[in-house]
């Protein structure tokens, strides 16, 4: 005899209320992996496909010192769109080092002058004929555009270890990236109808629940 195995896993089946209008809570993205995902898997999303990059230095440096180089590439998977702030905070003969912000102002690293920095963003400063004077900078500023969605994975650095939404229908993405929908932001969720990683501790869980919930998506 045929068994046949029913999936109760349907489309939104997660869902406890959206916006009233529910194209708001919903977007169509694509989804990448290596494996068929359910309605219900808690996704992050790639941080970077590409982005463009630009340095410049600030106009009140003085002239004749050093110069910022940026990388190629230029940025690295975890990097944020926005600008870039990288200020001198020690000066030093024939060098110096600067503090690397983040577009939300967060301190990404220490830059020193000849030395590649390898973050987020990634350049080398060169000295120059006059030395570095405390508060000269820099900015970089990014535009990305922000690759597909997959399944929450904490273990990778390429921003998908940090939740972001939730698949809205099944799909297999192992022939190729498919486009489909997922919950975005604006919508009450059951949190015990979520699919997540393989082995996520409870601490872990949170984190990623805490992180929905600042995309607007609150578990229930």
């Amino acid at each position: 005899m045929t068994v046949l195995t029913e999936d109760r896993r349907t489309a939104a089946h997660y869902i406890v209320s959206e916006a009233s209008s529910i194209y708001r809570s919903r977007e169509q993205v694509m989804i990448t992996g290596s494996a068929p995902l359910l309605a219900g898997t808690v996704l992050g999303q790639i941080a970077a496909a590409s982005a463009d990059v630009q340095a410049a230095a600030d106009a009140g440096n003085a002239a004749n010192t050093g110069a910022l180089t940026l990388a190629n590439p230029a940025f690295g998977t975890d990097v944020r769109e926005g600008i870039y702030n990288i200020v001198c905070f020690a000066a030093a003969a024939n060098g110096g080092k600067f503090r690397v912000e983040d577009p939300e102002l967060n301190e990404v690293g220490t830059a020193t002058v000849g030395v590649a920095f390898t973050k987020q963003i990634k350049f080398t400063i060169a000295d120059g004929a006059q030395d570095f004077v405390v508060g000269e900078k820099f900015t970089v500023s990014v535009e990305a555009t922000r690759g597909a969605y997959a399944a929450l994975d904490l273990t990778a650095t390429n921003g998908l270890k940090k939740a972001s939404a939730i698949l809205y229908e099944g799909c297999d993405p192992t022939l190729g990236d498919a486009r489909r929908t997922i919950t975005a932001r604006e919508t009450e969720v059951k949190e015990s109808a979520l699919i997540w990683p393989a082995g996520i501790n409870a601490t872990q869980k949170q984190n990623a629940l805490d992180q929905l919930a600042a995309c607007g998506i609150v578990g229930r």
